[in-house]
């Protein structure tokens, strides 16, 4: 069952090829790749598999931090789509849309349902990054 509240995640120094500095186009297109986790999150896991992912920015990520943000999710007949805001320390600069099909018997189960994600890629501070408004 997917739940309503607003998933945000936040990711740090990602790199595409190990010991080589990612782009922020680069980094931006890897954590596009997220919108997935934020947008069909629910009580029983992630029962989607992403079948497109879309990034459109209105202008390069700015420092290592960049966030994502669900802003809706819609399903019907096994198929849903998502659509989130990507965002650096600065303030947004992206959407990112996604088209998935369900998988409910093989969703990827919650770890920890009380617990929001907040970070994750390499480097992460302990605690939660500050989150601009998106």
């Amino acid at each position: 069952m997917y739940t309503a509240t607003r998933k945000r995640i936040w990711a740090r120094n990602w790199a595409a090829v190990e010991d080589e500095t990612a782009s922020p186009f680069v980094r931006a297109a890897m954590v596009s790749d997220l919108t997935n986790l934020v947008t069909n999150l629910g009580t029983a896991g992630i029962g989607y598999i992403n079948g497109d992912v879309t990034l459109t920015l209105a202008r390069t990520p700015e420092g290592p931090d960049l966030g994502l943000e669900a802003d809706s999710h819609l399903d019907s007949n096994g198929i849903a789509i998502g659509s989130a805001t990507l965002f650096d320390r600065r303030g947004r600069l992206g959407t990112c849309l996604v088209t998935a099909i369900e998988q409910a018997d093989h969703s990827i189960p919650v770890v920890t349902p009380s617990k929001v994600i907040n970070r994750i890629g390499r480097g992460s501070p302990d605690g939660e990054l500050p989150c601009p408004s998106p």
